[in-house]
């Protein structure tokens, strides 16, 4: 016997096996830190003036 059948929930991780999943998450995290650091360039920005 051996443990490669599929059939199981694999959960959020063996689900990062599959490069699509992971590029999405990558995609959606840099745009999220893009969209904080703008945020707090501006707020710090906007107290030194």
């Amino acid at each position: 016997m051996s443990d490669d059948d599929d059939t199981g929930p694999v959960g959020f991780l063996g689900r990062l096996r599959n490069g699509k999943v992971l590029a999405w998450v990558l995609i959606i995290s840099l745009v999220v830190l893009a969209v904080g650091a703008g945020t707090i360039a501006a707020i710090v920005q906007f107290v030194v003036q």
